[in-house]
């Protein structure tokens, strides 16, 4: 779904003021009531004060790869997906952004390294290199989906219910892992579900707060947090592996005929939060609910 011409100059000013160091372009971007989530740290900052000085103690200032790349999945709700270096490691960064009155309400920032692509994984899969996200942007039809639709396609998932998931896929689906450079369609969706070493993780509920409504429960009473709206739609949930590992999982999810047809994912793991910005963010626990 196409970003409204404000909403992409909003956002390009805010790159150019993270890349750049200009703080005082920030401020101006930023609502007074601005909040930025990590869910992988647990850590919330609030207000626009905070917000912008946790961007200027970063000892490590971001430099850009590649991207970015803007998706918007209702009126005020866009997504960025880019590249950033940290320090001299590569990062994939997908941030959700609530925008009101030509400024940032709310940022939920994921983090995610480059991975290789899985011996197992290859024969079913086209390599790409991973170089910028435009490469992989494909419009919808521009139909409207129902929210019901994101969620049943989400909650196949959460059931390990694969068939049921396929027939939700478009034919022509493709499916890409911006990490790994894996681009996969139905048959390589379908190795994957059967084949995934020690079987593909379990889906549990997290609680970012501060935006509980935004959280729905799916029929079988699982939360997770469905966003978009027309033919994109935006989905975050927190992944529990076999080994007892848990990571944060995203996905853009873009719809033609009333099915998927284009898919993204992320991965990102849990990581300890940052001491030189302790005191300008509050703490609270994602992971909890998963026991």
């Amino acid at each position: 779904m196409s970003v409204r011409p404000e909403h992409a100059e909003l956002l390009t000013r805010y790159l150019d003021g993270l890349i750049g160091g200009d703080y005082a372009a920030l401020a101006a971007l930023a609502a007074p009531e601005a909040v930025q989530v990590l869910p992988q740290s647990g850590e919330r900052v609030r207000g626009a004060a905070a917000f912008v000085e946790v961007l200027r103690r970063n000892p490590n200032p971001p430099t850009l790869l590649a991207g970015p790349f803007l998706t918007s999945c209702r009126d005020d709700l866009v997504l960025a997906e880019a590249k950033f270096d940290y320090g001299g490691r590569p990062w994939w960064y997908v941030d959700r952004f609530e925008l009101r009155g030509g400024r940032i309400r709310r940022q939920t920032s994921y983090f995610g390294e480059p991975f290789e692509s899985p011996a197992w994984r290859r024969p079913f899969v086209e390599l790409e290199p991973t170089i910028d996200p435009k490469r992989w942007a494909d419009d919808g039809d521009g139909q409207p989906v129902q929210r019901t639709v994101s969620e049943r396609y989400f909650q196949t998932l959460i059931d390990r219910d694969y068939e049921g998931t396929i027939r939700l896929l478009h034919p022509e689906v493709r499916m890409l892992y911006p990490q790994s450079g894996e681009r996969f369609g139905l048959a390589g969706f379908r190795a994957e579900a059967e084949g995934y070493p020690g079987g593909l993780p379990t889906a549990r509920a997290i609680e970012l707060g501060g935006g509980a409504e935004e959280w729905v429960l799916t029929p079988t009473g699982v939360p997770i947090r469905v966003s978009g709206d027309a033919d994109t739609w935006f989905g975050e949930a927190s992944l529990v592996y076999p080994d007892g590992q848990r990571w944060f999982s995203v996905f853009v999810l873009t719809f033609r005929e009333g099915r998927v047809w284009r898919a993204r994912g992320y991965y990102c793991p849990p990581f300890e939060p940052a001491a030189w910005r302790a005191d300008l963010v509050e703490r609270f626990d994602p992971l909890a609910a998963l026991g």
